[in-house]
Formats: structure tokens, C-alpha cells, sequence
């Protein structure tokens, strides 16, 4: 006599619907992925160009608020203080006006090699006292507004400000 005996697993069509269904599953799954990859990316940068940005604005504001062999008043670089050179000449705040650096650079002007896709600016100009947003060309203020502007990829961006005082 024969013995009927029921075989145990799977057929070859539950085995194709299972595999469809994990397939659709995982690209689900890797979409997310990458949306959370991408968001945690984002902030690095951030945190980055934000330490990029108080290490140059603390340097500025460490400087000398206007050089004292020059007359009171006068605005910008002096001679041997170069707009593309290092910054070790810097001797005080409104030398670096206009200084931008991509990509970034330490004070003697080697490259922050880890850092080449960031571009750091410096903006420094005179402001009166009850109006911190406007400039004033005549040099005549005890105020000067210090902006540092880091930019990485295309469209990002973190700016710091800081004001110096004449003493």
C-alpha cells in the first residue's frame, strides 16, 4: 500500500510573490535611506561652516580696532598687507574688509584641506552707534560691524557678526 505523504515548504509561486513583495519592500526602505543620509549630512555641514565661522570672527575681533601709525579715521589695508596673501599681517580689525578665502585657509595661508568645499568671507565697515545696520564711509564711529560669511555647496549658507568698539 502506498502511503500518501504531503510534502512541506513552498511552491515555486509562493516563493516569486514573496520575492516581489520583499523587492517592492526594500526600494521603500532605501528611499527612506537616503532622505535620512541626506538629512544627516546637512547638519555636519552646518556644524562645520558654524566653527569655520566663529574661528575666523574671533580672530578679527581679537585685532587692534584701527592701526595706531595711521591717522584716526583711516579704513583698510596698509602696504604689505595683501587682499589675496596670508592673514599674519593683519593688524587690525578693518584689514580684513573684503578678504575671502575658498578654500579656506589658516592664518599664514596654508589650506584647511579638509575643508575645500567651504568659502569664507569677511565684510568690516564702519556703523554709528544708534544704527547698527548702516554703514559710514567717513570713519568718524567708535563702532565697526564684522560680518563672516561661510558658504558650502550652492545655496548654504551661515553668516556671524560681531562689533568691535574703539576703546
Amino acid at each position: 500500500m502506498i502511503k500518501y505523504c504531503p510534502r512541506s515548504g513552498f511552491t515555486l509561486i509562493e516563493l516569486i510573490l514573496v520575492i516581489i513583495i520583499l523587492g517592492v519592500a526594500l526600494v521603500g526602505l532605501m528611499d527612506q535611506f537616503s532622505l535620512v543620509i541626506t538629512r544627516t549630512a546637512k547638519p555636519v555641514s552646518t556644524y562645520v561652516a558654524l566653527n569655520l565661522a566663529q574661528g575666523l570672527l574671533a580672530e578679527v575681533l581679537s585685532k587692534d580696532f584701527e592701526d595706531t601709525g595711521l591717522p584716526a579715521g583711516s579704513f583698510g589695508r596698509e602696504a604689505g598687507e595683501l587682499l589675496a596673501g596670508p592673514r599674519n599681517l593683519f593688524d587690525d580689525v578693518d584689514d580684513y574688509d573684503d578678504w575671502t578665502s575658498q578654500p579656506p585657509q589658516d592664518r599664514q595661508g596654508l589650506v584647511l584641506s579638509d575643508f575645500t568645499q567651504y568659502t569664507r568671507n569677511v565684510i568690516v565697515a564702519n556703523v554709528l552707534s544708534d544704527d547698527l545696520d548702516s554703514d559710514t564711509t567717513d570713519g568718524s564711529t567708535d563702532y565697526k560691524k564684522i560680518q563672516v560669511q561661510v558658504l558650502w555647496l550652492s545655496d548654504e549658507e551661515v553668516v556671524l557678526s560681531g562689533l568691535k568698539i574703539k576703546k
